[in-house]
């Protein structure tokens, strides 16, 4: 029930794993994976906001040092962050958003793509038209646009991560072509944002595209 105890737990496991990947031997951490990948999904949804940003970490270490073996997961982890991408607190929604960048970017060299680029349309709320999901004809169906939300957030540092999240998937992803149509009217939307900084990275972005 401690805050603070799940708060070092968090540490604790994302200390153990970077050491480990920093030794000379990172295979020793494979027995172990799924088990500090589900720590850190733990951690990062916790209600405390420490222990969230301590399991974002985590995830977004292993995204950049394991790809290979965070790759089967990616998808169904970006999907666990999007509450966190309309938190209460800035901090949170920052850490949130970069480690949806690191997931989405998690290579996947055997198909050519990012593992957790599938997601995006799930982001958007897009769905094609002749695509509809059985259940939706008896339930009915609520699709949320997290992007629309992130483009309008009150904090210009969750705007600014945002359109360098943007930014390197239009201009790094494999499967990059596949989203572009999808997520430029977002950085076209960023040009005019009321921050010069988030502008002027906006910009930058569309340059170099």
């Amino acid at each position: 029930p401690s805050e603070e105890v799940r708060l070092l737990l968090g540490r604790l496991v994302r200390n153990m794993v970077a050491r480990v990947l920093d030794s000379g031997s990172p295979t020793q951490l494979a027995p172990y994976f799924s088990d500090a990948v589900f720590l850190a999904l733990s951690a990062s949804v916790d209600p405390f906001p420490d222990a969230k940003l301590a399991g974002m970490r985590l995830l977004s270490l292993l995204c950049a040092r394991v790809p290979v073996g965070l790759k089967m997961f990616a998808v169904g982890l970006v999907k666990q962050m999007v509450p966190a991408l309309t938190h209460r607190l800035s901090r949170v929604r920052i850490g949130a958003m970069h480690c949806v960048s690191a997931l989405v970017m998690c290579e996947d060299k055997a198909k050519c793509r990012g593992a957790g680029s599938a997601a995006i349309v799930d982001l958007i709320g897009h769905r094609d038209a002749n695509v509809i999901p059985t259940a939706a004809f008896y339930f009915g169906e609520a699709r949320v646009n997290s992007f629309a939300k992130l483009v309008l957030d009150s904090n210009a540092g969750v705007r600014y991560e945002f359109v360098e999240a943007m930014g390197t998937w239009m201009h790094d992803l494999p499967d990059r072509c596949d989203h572009h149509g999808r997520l430029v009217p977002y950085m076209l939307s960023m040009l005019s944002d009321a921050s010069p900084r988030v502008q002027a990275r906006a910009l930058h972005w569309m340059e170099r595209l």
